[in-house]
């Protein structure tokens, strides 16, 4: 066969499928609007072809068809001009939609990602930006190193919504945290859809940031428990109630504290198609039918009802009424409430009416004095102990009969009494012919009608208490039978000193020698008069500002703040000659010390010094025996 006919044959050929191919990827809408043209360029492409392959295979001489083929040719290369030149403008168009579809998804503020086979094959900037990685170091990575970008608590979720061969709807929402590289926190929504992407199955991730909605939230979140919270916790109740335009009244709401005040919930009363009105007591229907016409005419309203609680007790209640004008309406459509639980109040002001001639008759013989004051601070009342006391003084000012030093004292509580409402408690000192008198005193408001009228005072003698609780104060910190510091308190300042500023300081550690021997030989009540008169010693010996302390049955213990080597030698020469003195004038047991002293400077640990204290007493203690070195003096240097 001739090889132009084969050669002709195969370029047929391969001119059909680039127009098959060409044909195949166009869009759909661009082949539905070019159907005609495309129809007849394709039409004279085969027949020229299919010319061209007939001619060629006739005799030569056939000069008719080769002229037509050549026609066919200028008439092919014409269509296929007009074909570009139409089809330009379809894509241009389809290059425009692809550019502006790239740009919308690189420019969204929405985090876009598509996840193929396992691995993340696409995303955006706006997720490199929410996490906080290069677009090179987020492609490519699996659902297991993704879901490592979420908070703990979101991980498995991710990582299980990843894995999915199939989701159970189309889209799937979720709300999780994504932890950002830079250390920042998102709330996000994640969507995930299955979609199809180069012709294979795949997941669609978008992620929108909600975060400055989720704080909104939480903190309306916290602001509705706080609020919530409160309204349990306070002793009171609030309320809401709708005006019906026949001037019913609804209660629609009521806070937490309802329920603990009345025994009832809300829904309960509501179930039983009741209000909490009708809880009142029959007695008292009236007034409070009589308050809510009043607040009707837009005027608040306080009034005191009674109600009866699921448990059968009576509670006061003081009810403030505050009524909402709608001015399109022209009348009260709500009716706000605070309601105060008045109960103990009232009972005690019935209590104190009904007991006012016993009240009277305990106070007047009461071993305490009781008064009266009112908002002037004038005497109204007192009792009979106050008047043996102090005289009839009805009608004189209070602040008149107090020493000047306790004036400003009392008034402040006087005044906060008044102000206030609360019980103030103080202790005063009053002088009396027979000295100070020390009095616990405690002023309390006394109410009418829900108003402070006047303050009580109740003044207890407290001087004995007062002794008593001195004296366990002296013993909490000294030594019983001689009267000295005890070791605790001994320990304690000796802390103290470690951290002052106090330096140098000299410790003292002092023995009394044979005091075994003196309580086998004469007893315990001798060795005690003993003990007695060396602290009455080392008082007279030591300064005012020195800390004396018995630290054990026979050992004692000096700290000398702000002293050097110099002046406790000093001290201690004092010491010994009040010693020599009291041996050379008493017939009793003579007084026999094994002395130590070492000083410290800033900086050194006085527990160490105490230490060298103690060793030259102990050798102090030898030498006195003859069975130790002797010293010079028993006070060390200080310690550097």
């Amino acid at each position: 066969m001739d090889p132009t006919i084969i050669i002709t044959t195969i370029s047929a050929i391969i001119h059909a499928i680039v127009a098959y191919r060409t044909f195949r990827l166009l869009p759909i809408a661009a082949w539905k609007r070019e159907w005609s043209l495309f129809c007849g360029v394709f039409t004279v492409i085969a027949l020229l072809k299919g010319l061209q392959v007939v001619v060629y295979l006739l005799p030569p001489s056939n000069e008719p068809l080769s002229l037509v083929m050549e026609w066919g040719h200028l008439l092919f290369a014409v269509t296929l001009l007009l074909a570009v030149w139409k089809l330009q403008p379809v894509f241009v168009q389809t290059q425009r939609s692809e550019d502006l579809y790239r740009l919308f998804v690189k420019n969204s503020t929405q985090g876009l990602a598509i996840f193929q086979q396992e691995h993340l094959v696409f995303s955006n900037h706006a997720l490199s930006y929410l996490t906080g990685l290069p677009p090179e170091q987020i492609l490519g990575v699996d659902g297991n190193r993704f879901s490592q970008c979420f908070h703990p608590d979101d991980r498995e979720n991710v990582r299980r919504l990843l894995e999915a061969n199939d989701l159970e709807s189309p889209s799937v929402r979720r709300e999780v945290r994504l932890l950002n590289r830079r250390g920042m926190t998102f709330w996000l929504e994640l969507y995930v859809s299955r979609v199809t992407f180069g012709g294979q199955p795949a997941f669609q991730l978008t992620f929108i940031n909600i975060t400055d909605r989720k704080k909104v939230e939480q903190a309306l979140y916290e602001s509705e428990q706080r609020h919530r919270l409160i309204s349990q916790l306070t002793s009171d109740f609030i309320y809401s109630a709708t005006v019906h335009p026949n001037n019913e009244v609804q209660i629609d709401w009521v806070s937490g504290a309802f329920e603990r005040i009345t025994g009832f919930q809300f829904e309960e009363l509501t179930a039983l198609r009741k209000s909490w009105r009708s809880l009142e007591h029959p007695e008292d229907h009236l007034k409070t039918v009589e308050a809510y016409t009043f607040a009707l005419s837009n005027q608040p309203v306080v009034i005191e009802y009674r109600i009866l609680s699921k448990h059968g007790e009576i509670i006061w209640l003081r009810d403030y009424l505050q009524p909402i004008w709608n001015d399109e309406e022209q009348r009260v459509t709500q009716i706000f409430g605070a309601v105060q639980d008045v109960t103990s109040r009232k009972i005690a002001e019935t209590a104190l009416k009904d007991s006012e001639a016993r009240w009277r008759g305990l106070a007047e013989n009461a071993p305490i004095i009781i008064l009266t004051i009112d908002p002037q601070k004038r005497i109204s009342w007192m009792n009979r102990p106050f008047i043996k006391t102090a005289g009839e003084i009805i009608g004189k000012d209070i602040f008149s009969l107090l020493p000047s030093g306790v004036r400003p004292a009392f008034h402040r509580a006087v005044d906060a009494v008044f102000s206030s409402g609360k019980p103030q408690r103080m202790e005063l000192e009053l002088p009396e012919p027979s000295g100070l008198v020390c009095y616990e005193v405690i002023l309390g408001p006394v109410r009418q009608e829900g108003q402070i009228t006047s303050a009580i005072l109740v003044m207890t003698d407290i001087t004995e208490r007062k002794a008593t609780e001195e004296q366990l104060k002296f013993l909490s910190n000294h030594d019983a039978l001689t009267g000295l510091f005890n070791r605790a308190f001994f320990e304690t300042e000796l802390e103290r000193l470690q951290n002052s500023r106090l330096y140098p300081v000299t410790i003292v550690m002092i023995d009394v020698n044979n005091l075994k021997n003196t309580n086998d030989s004469y007893g315990h009540a001798a060795g005690d008069d003993l003990l007695r008169s060396i602290a009455q010693v080392m008082r007279e010996s030591f300064r005012s500002e020195d800390i004396i302390a018995r630290i054990g049955g026979d050992e004692f213990a000096v700290l000398l703040p702000a002293t050097g080597q110099e002046t406790a030698q000093a001290i201690l020469r004092r010491l010994n000659e009040k010693v020599n003195a009291v041996n050379a004038t008493t017939q009793g047991l003579p007084i026999s010390l094994a002395v130590g002293a070492a000083t410290s400077q800033a900086g050194s640990r006085l527990i160490d010094v105490m230490k060298e204290a103690d060793n030259l007493m102990y050798e102090d203690k030898a030498r006195k025996k003859g069975t130790g070195p002797l010293r010079r003096d028993n006070t060390k240097p200080p310690l550097n």
